[in-house]
C-alpha cells in the first residue's frame, strides 16, 4: 500500500482543532503569561464552586470551568480523548457550530450533575472531563449501527444522535 505524501497525518474536524487550540491557549495564558497572583485569582473566579453557585453567584462558571485545567497532564489527557471521541461526533454532526454548542451543553450538564452531589462544597471544579465523557457516550450511541457480529443475523439499529 502506497502512502500519499499529500495525505495529512491527522484529519480532525475543525471544531475539535478549535477546542484543543482554545484550551491550550487558555492554559498557556494562565501558566506562562499572566503573573502568578493574577493567574490564580482569575483561575479561581472562573472555576466552578458549588457553594457559590448554590447562592446564585458566578453563573458563568458553568461554562468557563470547562476551559480550565489543573496541569499539562490534565489538559493533555482531556484533549487526547476529545480528539478520539469528539472527532467521531463532530464528523457525524457535520456543522462545527452545532458540535460546539452540543459540547458546551454537555459540559454544562456534567457540571450540574457534579453540583447535584456536592452542593455545599467550596472546592473548585475545573476541566472538560464531563464534556469529553459525553463525547464518549455520544460516539457509543452510533458506533454499532450495523452488524455487531459478522455471523449474527440480528441487526441492531441505533437512533440518530
Amino acid at each position: 500500500m502506497k502512502i500519499s505524501k499529500n495525505e495529512p497525518i491527522l484529519k480532525a474536524p475543525s471544531a475539535i482543532m478549535f477546542l484543543i487550540g482554545l484550551m491550550v491557549i487558555i492554559h498557556i495564558t494562565f501558566t506562562k503569561i499572566l503573573p502568578p497572583e493574577l493567574g490564580v485569582s482569575l483561575f479561581l473566579k472562573m472555576a466552578f464552586v458549588p457553594a457559590d453557585f448554590s447562592q446564585g453567584h458566578k453563573l458563568w462558571t458553568l461554562v468557563s470551568s470547562a476551559f480550565l485545567h489543573a496541569s499539562w497532564e490534565h489538559l493533555l489527557m482531556n484533549m487526547v480523548w476529545l480528539l478520539a471521541f469528539g472527532s467521531a461526533v463532530a464528523k457525524r454532526m457535520g456543522k462545527a457550530k452545532i458540535y460546539l454548542l452540543f459540547f458546551l451543553i454537555c459540559c454544562v450538564i456534567a457540571i450540574q450533575v457534579q453540583f447535584f452531589f456536592s452542593q455545599e462544597s467550596s472546592i473548585p471544579i475545573i476541566g472538560a472531563s464531563g464534556g469529553v465523557a459525553a463525547m464518549l457516550g455520544a460516539a457509543a450511541r452510533f458506533a454499532f449501527s450495523g452488524d455487531i457480529l459478522a455471523s449474527s443475523n440480528r441487526r441492531t439499529r441505533l437512533l440518530p444522535l
